[in-house]
Protein backbone atom coordinates (compact mmCIF):
# COMPACT_ATOMS: atom_id res chain seq x y z
CA UNK A 1 0.00 0.00 0.00
CA UNK A 2 1.19 3.38 -0.80
CA UNK A 3 0.90 6.28 1.44
CA UNK A 4 0.84 9.36 -0.25
CA UNK A 5 2.54 12.38 1.18
CA UNK A 6 0.96 15.70 1.72
CA UNK A 7 1.32 18.38 -0.97
CA UNK A 8 3.99 21.20 -0.24
CA UNK A 9 3.61 24.44 -1.40
CA UNK A 10 7.62 25.24 -2.01
CA UNK A 11 8.71 28.39 -2.78
CA UNK A 12 12.40 29.70 -3.42
CA UNK A 13 14.36 32.25 -1.22
CA UNK A 14 16.65 34.85 -2.58
CA UNK A 15 20.06 35.39 -0.65
CA UNK A 16 23.45 35.97 -1.36
CA UNK A 17 25.61 33.29 -1.35
CA UNK A 18 27.59 34.50 1.86
CA UNK A 19 24.22 34.12 3.78
CA UNK A 20 23.46 30.63 1.83
CA UNK A 21 26.74 29.06 3.11
CA UNK A 22 26.40 29.84 6.69
CA UNK A 23 22.76 28.15 6.16
CA UNK A 24 24.43 25.41 4.53
CA UNK A 25 27.30 25.33 7.25
CA UNK A 26 24.65 25.25 10.36
CA UNK A 27 22.49 23.09 8.50
CA UNK A 28 25.36 20.77 7.79
CA UNK A 29 26.26 20.88 11.70
CA UNK A 30 22.69 20.07 12.86
CA UNK A 31 22.22 17.18 10.32
CA UNK A 32 19.44 19.16 8.64
CA UNK A 33 18.59 20.05 5.23
CA UNK A 34 17.61 23.29 3.87
CA UNK A 35 14.66 23.26 4.18
CA UNK A 36 14.28 22.39 8.20
CA UNK A 37 17.47 24.86 8.69
CA UNK A 38 15.26 27.65 6.95
CA UNK A 39 12.34 26.35 9.53
CA UNK A 40 14.10 26.27 12.44
CA UNK A 41 15.54 30.19 11.46
CA UNK A 42 11.89 30.84 11.18
CA UNK A 43 10.76 29.20 14.31
CA UNK A 44 13.20 30.89 16.22
CA UNK A 45 12.71 33.77 14.34
CA UNK A 46 8.89 33.54 16.06
CA UNK A 47 10.37 32.96 19.46
CA UNK A 48 12.65 35.77 19.64
CA UNK A 49 9.25 38.49 18.29
CA UNK A 50 7.23 36.70 21.42
CA UNK A 51 10.20 37.37 23.93
CA UNK A 52 10.24 40.85 22.85
CA UNK A 53 6.08 41.50 22.89
CA UNK A 54 6.67 40.33 27.04
CA UNK A 55 5.01 42.81 28.76
CA UNK A 56 7.19 43.98 31.90
CA UNK A 57 4.97 41.88 34.21
CA UNK A 58 5.30 39.12 32.60
CA UNK A 59 8.74 39.42 32.95
CA UNK A 60 8.64 40.29 36.49
CA UNK A 61 5.97 36.92 37.02
CA UNK A 62 8.99 34.99 35.51
CA UNK A 63 11.50 36.54 37.88
CA UNK A 64 9.07 35.69 40.90
CA UNK A 65 8.45 31.82 39.33
CA UNK A 66 12.48 31.84 39.00
CA UNK A 67 12.90 33.16 42.83
CA UNK A 68 10.23 30.60 43.82
CA UNK A 69 12.13 27.71 42.68
CA UNK A 70 15.52 28.80 43.39
CA UNK A 71 14.27 29.03 47.22
CA UNK A 72 12.81 25.57 46.86
CA UNK A 73 16.10 24.45 46.01
CA UNK A 74 17.96 25.82 48.82
CA UNK A 75 15.62 24.41 51.10
CA UNK A 76 16.06 20.93 49.04
CA UNK A 77 19.31 21.25 49.50
CA UNK A 78 20.04 22.30 53.33
CA UNK A 79 17.47 19.72 54.22
CA UNK A 80 19.77 17.26 52.00
CA UNK A 81 22.50 18.48 53.99
CA UNK A 82 21.32 18.35 57.51
CA UNK A 83 20.61 14.58 56.67
CA UNK A 84 24.01 13.97 55.57
CA UNK A 85 25.16 15.62 58.83
CA UNK A 86 22.67 13.64 61.10
CA UNK A 87 22.43 10.77 59.98
CA UNK A 88 24.89 9.45 56.73
CA UNK A 89 28.07 10.59 58.09
CA UNK A 90 27.20 8.76 61.57
CA UNK A 91 26.43 5.90 59.53
CA UNK A 92 29.33 5.88 57.50
CA UNK A 93 31.29 6.40 60.89
CA UNK A 94 30.07 3.47 61.98
CA UNK A 95 30.34 1.24 59.06
CA UNK A 96 33.93 2.56 58.86
CA UNK A 97 34.64 1.47 62.83
CA UNK A 98 32.94 -2.24 62.26
CA UNK A 99 35.03 -2.30 58.73
CA UNK A 100 38.06 -1.63 60.57
CA UNK A 101 36.87 -4.39 63.50
CA UNK A 102 36.75 -6.85 60.88
CA UNK A 103 39.72 -6.87 59.66
CA UNK A 104 41.57 -6.64 62.97
CA UNK A 105 39.87 -9.75 63.68
CA UNK A 106 40.72 -11.57 60.26
CA UNK A 107 44.23 -10.33 61.15
CA UNK A 108 44.41 -12.05 64.76
CA UNK A 109 42.69 -15.16 63.12
CA UNK A 110 45.55 -15.10 60.71
CA UNK A 111 48.28 -15.03 63.09
CA UNK A 112 46.36 -17.95 65.02
CA UNK A 113 47.01 -20.35 62.02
Amino acid sequence: MKTSKPSLSLTTVSVDSSVRDRINSEAVRLGLSQRQMVNRMAEAYDLSLQREESSPAQIEDIYEALDKVLKRDERIIAFIKEQEKVLLNPILTSVNTTESRINQLIQLLSNLE
